[in-house]
């Protein structure tokens, strides 16, 4: 299934995020976003609780999540689930203590977050951001791809990340080639019309 084919998946969105600083940009604020939606999920009522762990929206999109990168890659999607599962236990705890207050700075947050990766794509990647293409494709690959790239900088699946380099220097050349030839035909037919009005 190509939904689940992890090379393909990093390989759509890494030709978005080609550019070091970007990348960067993105593995800040990715989470930052993340992290937001899901406090914003904590206000969803309970179906029920397991311990004081809360089962509402934000646990359900979280195990959405997780179910989806597990089944990309096994390794990877498992080291996640300690890390969004705590997150949203203690999201749930930082909402009951702040309430309205907390969901204002995490609205900030927000949109902050969003502002800096637009001018991420804009200003370093020279190329609209992945979402223009495919919303939800992108929604559910950004923090897989983020985490993989943190796992790649501690040594992990050093020929996973070779190959997606190579497979994503590919797919931009073929881009390149598609934009060079719309501008020759571009050129052709107005050089056409052109002698015409002669």
């Amino acid at each position: 299934m190509v939904f689940l084919d992890l090379e393909s998946q990093l390989t759509f969105y890494k030709a978005y995020h080609n550019n070091k600083i970007n990348v960067y940009i993105h593995m800040i604020f990715v989470p930052l976003i993340a992290a937001t939606v899901l406090f914003a999920l904590t206000n969803t009522p309970a179906l029920f609780y397991i311990g004081n762990f809360p089962i509402n929206g934000a646990f359900g999109l979280t195990t959405y999540y997780l179910v989806t990168y597990i089944l990309m890659e096994p390794v990877a999607g498992f080291s996640l689930f300690p890390v969004l599962y705590t997150a949203i236990y203690y999201l749930h705890k930082l909402n009951l203590q702040y309430g309205m207050q907390g969901n204002k700075v995490a609205g900030v947050l927000f949109v902050v977050s969003w502002i800096f990766q637009f001018l991420g794509h804009g200003a370093f990647e020279g190329r609209a951001p992945a979402l223009l293409d495919s919303f939800t494709q992108a929604f559910l690959l950004a923090p897989f791809f983020v985490w993989f790239e943190l796992l790649f900088k501690f040594g992990y699946r050093p020929e996973l990340q070779k190959r997606l380099e190579e497979r994503t220097v590919k797919v931009l050349q073929k881009e390149e080639e598609k934009k060079a030839k719309k501008l020759a035909e571009k050129q052709t037919n107005g050089n056409g019309v052109a002698k015409k009005a002669q």
